[in-house]
């Protein structure tokens, strides 16, 4: 499956596979400065994490439905899929979990930890869905 296909299925309204997907911010001069900035950063200077300004990089069938964000992490840092053309995980990134509900989650990657972002994918007409624990 190409990372095309992987992006249609995930944001699949009909199909509630369980996937997680990773956003990193778009290659470009106006977005450069924000690419690397924790979350309290980008606060203080008035900025939203927003998906416009993200690229879709990634996305994975989750088997069995359960993984958490610090095994993401991990993976896509020390032994990433051969076909993953991001870079490695780092501050800025989004991760998005998809539930078998067909809602998603969205997690800001910090410098400790993530921080839950509200919103980026409703305007994919789903509704957002509270992390709880980090596990799908």
């Amino acid at each position: 499956m190409n990372n095309k296909q992987r992006q249609e299925k995930f944001l699949d309204k009909k199909d509630y596979t369980p996937m997680y997907g990773i956003y990193q911010i778009k290659d470009g001069s106006r977005l450069r400065s924000y690419r690397f900035l924790d979350y309290e950063t980008l606060r203080v200077v008035g900025k939203k994490v927003k998906r416009d300004n993200y690229s879709f990089v990634y996305a994975e069938s989750v088997p069995g439905g359960k993984i958490n964000l610090e095994e993401i992490y991990t993976r896509f840092n020390l032994d990433p899929p051969a076909d993953f053309t991001g870079y490695s995980l780092s501050v800025s990134d989004v991760v998005v979990m998809k539930y078998t509900d067909g809602n998603y989650a969205a997690s800001y990657v910090d410098y400790a930890g993530f921080k839950t972002i509200p919103g980026f994918m409703a305007e994919s007409g789903r509704s957002p869905r509270k992390q709880s624990g980090a596990e799908m």
